[in-house]
């Protein structure tokens, strides 16, 4: 479970400092779009119609994470707080001797176990 805090506040804010946030405001918006525009191309329907939306945006939501946890490693890295026996280095492909290594995401609530049959129910069809 995750519980995000959210803050309202009101910005009293010079014309100078109201144009600047309105420029950074725009660019955050146009690259959400983009990036919304990039996941939902064809390219990426067959994955979205196979895995079903909920666990689509979770193996999208693993990959932010990584991505995340690399920069945060950079970061460290930059202030000279890394330990010597660590390394930052970008997630790497699944792959293992040339071959894709495949990998199951289901979000936390898209599966139901049946112990009595043995098997495992997603939300878009039964293994």
């Amino acid at each position: 479970m995750r519980v995000e805090r959210t803050d309202t506040l009101r910005l009293l804010a010079t014309p100078m400092l109201e144009e600047f946030l309105q420029r950074v405001g725009d660019a955050a918006a146009r690259l959400i779009n983009m990036e919304n525009f990039r996941r939902r191309k064809v390219e990426h329907f067959e994955f979205y119609k196979l895995l079903g939306s909920a666990n689509f945006h979770e193996a999208c939501r693993l990959i932010s994470d990584q991505w995340k946890s690399f920069l945060g490693l950079l970061k460290v890295a930059r202030e000279g707080k890394l330990e010597p026996w660590q390394q930052a280095r970008p997630p790497g492909y699944r792959k293992r001797d040339g071959q894709r290594v495949p990998i199951v995401v289901v979000r936390f609530d898209n599966y139901r176990i049946d112990l009595e049959r043995k098997t495992l129910h997603l939300a878009t069809g039964t293994l």
